[in-house]
């Protein structure tokens, strides 16, 4: 931060600090998947997955694994899937 203290020119940045559950993200996942599905085909069973963490770090109160699941159920919503058509 110091760095850019005295830059000028500096473009704006905005942080979303739950970007998991913004609509924006959930809506641009959700295209890509529909995109995919209409050029590809869609497939059987839809896969979620994310990067693990050790259970030490998720029960030291890290909030990754649950951010993923929120994600999840809303791309989930979004995409109207019954349950035999993700993992």
């Amino acid at each position: 931060a110091k760095y850019y203290k005295d830059k000028k020119n500096l473009p704006e940045i905005n942080f979303i600090r739950d970007f998991h559950i913004d609509e924006l993200y959930i809506q641009a996942i959700v295209q890509t998947i529909i995109t995919h599905w209409h050029e590809k085909g869609r497939g059987r069973i839809l896969v979620f997955s994310y990067h693990s963490l050790p259970t030490s770090v998720i029960k030291a109160g890290d909030t990754y694994y649950q951010e993923c699941l929120a994600t999840t159920a809303a791309i989930i919503n979004e995409l109207k899937l019954q349950d035999n058509e993700y993992v």
